[in-house]
């Protein structure tokens, strides 16, 4: 994993958007992170793209975001340039793999993020009792 000075994955939306910045600022780390998110395994579009999220961003901050930002106080994913570090991940790996494809798993995972996280939280609960 290149060195870059956030910790994965991210627990807050503002993390998220100062990794953003943090991207646009710094080609070189784009370009390092990108190939290290292809190591990450699946061999499907949706498992390689799922795999990349769950790896970059915390179901906390997921469930704050939806893809386009509309119909819901949820900010849009799909402006971020994490979007497209996620696409070119999975497009670099998967030689079939299309834009629309992967972002349609995005969009997915992001809808669900409330569930997975609804889930942790009643297993932490039979844990703690």
């Amino acid at each position: 994993m290149p060195e870059i000075p956030f910790s994965l994955p991210l627990q807050t939306q503002q993390e998220l958007l100062e990794f953003n910045s943090y991207l646009i600022n710094n080609g070189e780390k784009y370009t390092a992170l990108g190939s290290y998110l292809t190591t990450l395994g699946g061999d499907t579009i949706t498992s390689k793209t799922n795999r990349i999220l769950k790896n970059l961003i915390s179901d906390s901050v997921a469930s704050q975001f939806n893809f386009y930002g509309q119909r819901s106080t949820k900010q849009a994913f799909s402006t971020l340039l994490v979007k497209s570090l996620i696409v070119d991940a999975v497009k670099k790996s998967i030689s079939n793999a299309t834009d629309k494809a992967i972002e349609d798993t995005i969009k997915t995972w992001l809808k669900h993020a409330q569930e997975r996280l609804k889930k942790e939280n009643v297993r932490k609960e039979k844990i703690q009792s």
